[in-house]
């Protein structure tokens, strides 16, 4: 299906619909969205026109509706190049350069490129899915897509070239984040979890501001072949500093110099038992996610959860000279 989004001219939604009876023509009131345009006379002598705001949001674009809650309807709007939207009141207009409406012909929001991958993810996550085994079948055209674009290797979720990056995410509420059955994807990618994911960081920190703390040693091959595949499995190797227990002292308030802000994947993980393998830092803030030995094999970890700490790497026996580890050989 994914080629047939990506060859429509355009794909017309029924954006305001809450099932598929009304359709995308309604009764409205026209006066509303219709451009008002009244001329005025400046102190500068040139002619100009006043536009009535008429928006329906506040930043212009659609107002979010029962469609956009749905997960398979996500890659139908983004691999689509061009989306005329019957809502509520007006038409709305979405293509590769432009996003517009009746009432704003002219409006452009602007179209997001740095960290596209990430917006796709927490927009995507919470959404919902009849079937929870879905989970990456359902973004698999936007992924096959991606991949072709940014020549990179899909790993459940997660990017090869940006995997340091990608492994920041956290849970937006814990509390409602729980593990449905059989995990369709590894811990450490969000896909792991029935719940909405988020990339968002402390303070002003861009991806450009830090450097990575971890080397990637080697990715399970089942992993990288995760195409089309209902449950992913696999493993991936890293090379990273990891400091004492968190014991008692991280706390899910912002962060601080002594103890890291933690944000936990699923509510009710025992801390006590948790190491902090640390993965990015800028220089204010140091970045890790927070791992669980797996019983009975050594060397093994699962991921529990994300911590940020207000301190530089240096504060874990970095060497910022030589970037490496203090007690490394």
């Amino acid at each position: 299906m994914a080629r047939v989004y990506q060859n429509g001219l355009p794909t017309i939604a029924a954006s305001a619909d809450q099932s598929e009876n009304p359709g995308c023509f309604r009764t409205r009131k026209r006066k509303r969205v219709r451009p008002l345009h009244c001329s005025a006379a400046w102190p500068d002598g040139m002619p100009k026109y006043i536009f009535a705001d008429r928006r329906a949001s506040e930043d212009g674009t659609r107002p979010c509706r029962a469609l956009d809650t749905r997960g398979w309807v996500l890659q139908e709007q983004l691999l689509s190049p061009r989306v005329l939207s019957y809502a509520d009141q007006e038409l709305y207009w979405d293509c590769l350069s432009l996003r517009a409406s009746e009432s704003l012909p002219n409006w452009d929001s602007g179209i997001l490129r740095s960290g596209l991958w990430r917006k796709v993810v927490e927009e995507y996550s919470m959404r919902r899915l009849t079937h929870n085994g879905d989970k990456l079948v359902a973004l698999l055209g936007v992924a096959k897509e991606a991949a072709r674009i940014l020549d990179d290797k899909f790993m459940g979720g997660l990017w090869r070239k940006t995997l340091w990056r990608a492994l920041l995410w956290a849970v937006a509420d814990p509390e409602l984040s729980s593990r449905q059955g059989a995990p369709v994807a590894p811990s450490w990618s969000w896909a792991s979890l029935d719940a909405a994911a988020a990339y968002d960081l402390a303070g002003s920190d861009t991806d450009a501001d830090m450097i990575a703390y971890i080397e990637v040693v080697e990715v399970g091959e089942a992993s990288e072949e995760s195409f089309g595949l209902p449950r992913i499995t696999g493993e991936i190797a890293l090379r990273g500093r990891l400091p004492p227990l968190l014991g008692t002292g991280a706390s899910t308030e912002p962060a601080q110099e002594a103890f890291p802000q933690w944000s936990e994947d699923i509510h009710g993980t025992d801390i006590a038992s948790v190491w902090a393998l640390i993965v990015a830092a800028s220089d204010a803030n140091t970045y890790g996610v927070g791992i669980t030995k797996v019983d009975g094999d050594e060397g093994r970890y699962r991921r529990v959860g994300r911590l940020c700490w207000r301190k530089s790497p240096s504060s874990f026996r970095w060497d910022m000279e030589k970037k490496r580890w203090v007690d490394e050989t």
